[in-house]
């Protein structure tokens, strides 16, 4: 789904395959998600509570920042914001989340990305 309004899209107790979603001028705020994967690109989002698999972040291009995601369990997060033209850097905050920087897959950042666990850089 592509959405271009200027407006914070709030998403609530989705459960699926996944999410895929994009935009220039509005963020995304999903809550209580349970999805096997959700690749996002937008202005800014945030996953607060629920379940994902995989957490693909993908061709940030895009002056955005930070990316929250708090009191989600993630399997998996993949950092490949560099891939198909991304040129932002971003900063990935990611607090209870079960993960720990070791976790961390690293595919291509755009130079200045960070990612921070829990207060702490990766």
């Amino acid at each position: 789904m592509w959405q271009n309004d200027n407006e914070t899209h709030v998403i609530n107790g989705f459960s699926g395959d996944g999410i895929d979603h994009g935009a220039y001028v509005n963020r995304y705020d999903y809550r209580n998600v349970d999805v096997e994967f959700v690749e996002i690109h937008s202005l800014g989002w945030t996953l607060r509570g629920g379940k994902i698999d995989t957490v693909y972040a993908f061709r940030h291009t895009l002056e955005a920042s930070p990316v929250e995601m708090t009191d989600v369990s993630i399997g998996r997060f993949i950092v490949d914001n560099a891939a198909n033209g991304g040129s932002l850097a971003t900063t990935y905050i990611l607090n209870n989340t079960g993960l720990s920087c070791a976790d961390i897959e690293y595919r291509s950042m755009v130079p200045g990305t960070k990612v921070k666990i829990n207060g702490s850089d990766c």
